[in-house]
């Protein structure tokens, strides 16, 4: 596939894009992690460019 954008944007994702159907409320997302007060969450990402 062709970039003509000229440029590549990679960031973390860690959820899922809402389904077509959503009703756009936080609470009824699927794949949400959920943390409670003084909770944390930690993620490792590797990019290898050749």
């Amino acid at each position: 596939m062709e970039n003509k954008a000229g440029f590549i944007c990679i960031e973390p994702w860690y959820g899922i894009p809402d389904a077509e159907n959503t009703d756009h409320i936080w609470e009824n997302k699927a794949g949400l992690i959920e943390l409670a007060p003084g909770e944390s969450f930690d993620a490792v990402q590797n990019i290898v460019i050749e």
